[in-house]
């Protein structure tokens, strides 16, 4: 029953509520709406260290987006924070628009199936968010955006060697207030996002959020189903409960539906053999008209439960302002996505994944000082358990194969952690933190020959081509991931840092295996960062800009390599994931903010990496020995160079009625390779390219006892062509297919929002 459920009705209550402020006696007062022009640029708070500090006063390098920052940018999911923020890259996944790709100084998975595990921790109100399926974000009231660089291993735990995302939604304020937002444009887009917020009792408070988002396909297709369109709904609620006065309980439910289209992929090039079964299916460049072969969708239901409770403790001995805080999350995700990978006019690589996933996540943090405030410290326990079901149905009529990949996982982890900041002088501070994590993955994996019904490998009865195989099918790991920083405090405007953590990801399985070979399993793999940071603001808190130079040492990576395989009857070798590579990584991020002129903000960023394979170790097909073949493997989804660039001006007062706003983003990359082999594989890979987004918003026009907003949008307006995926499929012998993705194209249309109440 649950799929039936609809927004409309859910979206009417929530508006109506709104616009009854339209009919107040009471006019929002003349002389307020005019906004007002800010000097100093805003200090923003920050729980980066799972505490509340000053984003400028903490040795972490951090990109931050407050509530008002996405709504003057028009940030509708969590991908269009990365055009903003250096050195970070968040796609959809290249299979379907259905989860998110993220990947941050040079680190990341690009593959969605359940053994994966990714390289960036997303966050939802403290709760880890594990798999890249329905992790692309659509919530309509972000309070702010966290974007955290570099390990995060000791307070966040695993898989954040690149980094953290770290989402908080809005609390209710405990006051009546709400807005609604109706979009309308191109491709019949027609959007609607509202929110209110009222008292229930003096000490209980409550929200409600809803979103839905409609578009037509950016692709028709002559064959099948069209491609990559939006039918989404969300919706969000949150209640916080104060039943004594050092207790605070914050509930937040979240349910997302979607049925969808997924990405239209394209046949970039094909040779050999495969060019005479596919040559007629080539498009080299993004179209708006394909012939690509069956039907398609990307559906997704979440169902997502959390719970933080937080409690004041007395104060003991020379312990004081002590904390304790309960995080308790339950996220389950059903995805459905059936699609063409190749774009071909006939069956080459159609898919159907279907992914049934339940997370259970537990965290207790006691935080305090203690001897007068020299020490901050954070301790704490984690415990996460993971369940899911994943089934890949896949044809490939080239290769006359037609199969089913069965996975099964249960996987959990246990760590503890903590960190210590001693203030040694007024200026100086020094920082010791230690993660101690235990890891059970208990996995297994079926392949099923569709015409035949075959079971070739059985991980469950322990077979392999009918006959009995030795298959693992667990993994009992332990790490230990330490934090050392150092920061020194120059003076009032000028923060310099020096920070080594370590972070580590998960070994495991592989979901899309053939052979017992193929399966695994492949060990952990870590990084060891170091970095050298500062942060600092000039006159008069009208110029802020950070800098935060790393080096990074990668071990055990985790790479797909050319092995012996005598289980695989076709070759005697396979593509497996393997712990084979060792690499280094250096890189930097600068960012800029400057308001020198009254009512206009300048902000820059820029980053650098440069990612080197310094050992690559795989099979040679053609002499029979293992080569190191780092010099022909690069970074994924990793450019060298990164920037950014955003004019948002508030024009003088000129009229009564309101306040104009234009607003300018610009972001580009350099080249950007979106499969680690480089040689033969230009074709696929994206050149530099920019991409320019604008906006311009009327706003503070008074009406009723609240205000109102137009804007007028663009995004990609220079309609660029750039590819966000690829891969290649060798046959061999020349035989060869390459596939893309493309983005978005150009899209514009309009924004009406209306807001009252706490929200003004």
């Amino acid at each position: 029953m649950k799929n039936n459920i609809s927004l409309k009705p859910i979206y009417a209550a929530i508006s109506l509520s709104i616009l009854s402020g339209l009919a107040s006696s009471h006019v929002y007062a003349q002389q307020d709406n005019t906004r007002k022009i800010s000097a100093a640029i805003e200090e923003v708070m920050v729980t980066a260290r799972r505490r509340s500090e000053n984003m400028q006063e903490i040795p972490v390098s951090v990109t931050a987006f407050t509530s008002s920052d996405i709504a003057e940018i028009g940030i509708s999911d969590i991908s269009h924070i990365s055009e903003l923020t250096p050195n970070l890259v968040i796609l959809p996944n290249s299979g379907g628009n259905d989860g998110a790709l993220i990947c941050m100084r040079g680190l990341c998975r690009t593959d969605f199936t359940i053994t994966e595990d990714p390289m960036v921790g997303v966050y939802v109100d403290g709760i880890y968010v594990g798999k890249s399926i329905g992790s692309l974000f659509d919530v309509a009231e972000l309070d702010r955006v966290e974007v955290l660089r570099g390990p995060q291993g000791t307070l966040y735990g695993k898989n954040t060697l690149g980094g953290a995302v770290i989402l908080h939604t809005r609390k209710p304020s405990g006051e009546l207030g709400g807005k609604a937002t109706v979009t309308a444009g191109n491709y019949n887009r027609i959007d609607t996002k509202s929110y209110i917020e009222f008292p229930v009792t003096d000490q209980l408070a409550a929200n409600v959020s809803a979103l839905t988002k409609n578009r037509d396909p950016f692709v028709k297709n002559n064959l099948g189903d069209d491609r990559w369109d939006e039918d989404n709904q969300a919706l969000h609620g949150a209640l916080q409960w104060t039943p004594l006065d050092r207790m605070t309980l914050n509930y937040a439910y979240d349910w997302q539906k979607k049925r969808e289209q997924p990405m239209a992929s394209q046949m970039t090039s094909a040779t050999g053999w495969l060019a005479a079964m596919y040559g007629q299916d080539v498009r080299p460049n993004r179209e708006s008209n394909v012939t690509t072969f069956g039907a398609s969708h990307s559906n997704i239901d979440l169902n997502a439960h959390g719970l933080t409770i937080e409690y004041e403790l007395d104060s003991i001995g020379t312990f004081e302002d002590l904390a304790l805080k309960s995080i308790s999350g339950y996220r389950k995700v059903e995805n459905d996505l059936l699609n063409n990978a190749t774009g071909a006019s006939s069956p080459f690589i159609y898919n159907r994944d279907i992914f049934d996933y339940d997370a259970l996540t537990q965290e207790v943090q006691l935080t305090g000082t203690a001897f007068n405030g020299f020490f901050d410290f954070v301790v704490g326990v984690f415990y996460f358990n993971e369940q899911g079901d994943y089934s890949n149905e896949q044809e490939i009529d080239a290769f006359a194969s037609h199969v089913v990949l069965n996975t099964e996982i249960d996987n959990t982890s246990k760590a503890l952690f903590t960190e210590v900041t001693s203030h040694l002088t007024d200026k100086l501070d020094f920082s010791l933190g230690i993660r101690y994590t235990e890891e059970d993955r208990e996995q297994h994996h079926t392949l099923i020959d569709v015409s035949s019904g075959f079971v070739v490998m059985d991980t469950y009865n322990q077979t392999y081509l009918g006959a009995p195989e030795q298959i693992p099918t667990t993994i009992t790991e332990s790490n230990v991931s330490p934090r050392v920083s150092i920061n020194y405090q120059w003076n009032d405007s000028l923060m310099t840092f020096a920070t080594y953590a370590r972070g580590f990801k998960s070994g495991g399985f592989n979901a899309r295996a053939n052979t017992p070979l193929q399966w695994g399993p492949y060990d952990d793999m870590q990084v060891d960062s170091y970095e050298l940071g500062m942060k600092s603001n000039w006159l008069e808190n009208r110029v802020q800009f950070n800098m935060t130079a790393f080096h990074q040492n990668l071990s055990d990576m985790q790479a797909q390599v050319n092995a012996v395989d005598p289980g695989n009857t076709q070759g005697g070798f396979s593509i497996v994931i393997q712990n084979a590579a060792e690499a280094t990584i250096a890189g930097a991020e600068a960012e800029l903010i400057l308001r020198v002129i009254d009512g206009l903000d300048i902000s820059a960023g820029y980053g650098y990496i440069d990612a080197q394979y310094d050992e690559f170790n795989s099979f040679d097909i053609n002499t029979g020995a293992v080569s190191d073949i780092a010099d022909d493997r690069a970074f994924e989804f990793s450019p060298k160079n990164s920037y950014n660039l955003s004019l948002n001006y508030t024009v003088p007062s000129f009229t009564s009625l309101g306040t104009l706003r234009a607003r300018l983003d610009w972001s580009g990359t350099s080249k950007i390779y979106v499969t680690p082999k480089i040689s033969g594989n230009d074709d696929i890979n994206q050149d530099s390219y920019d991409l320019l987004n604008t906006r311009i918003t009327f706003d503070e026009i008074a009406l009723g006892d609240g205000v109102l907003a137009v804007s007028i949008w663009g995004k990609n307006i220079t309609d660029e062509e750039y590819k966000i995926g690829g891969f290649e499929v060798d046959a061999g012998g020349g035989a060869r297919v390459g596939t893309n993705q493309w983005g978005e194209p150009r899209t514009f249309g309009i924004d009406v929002s209306y807001r009252f109440g706490s929200l003004l």
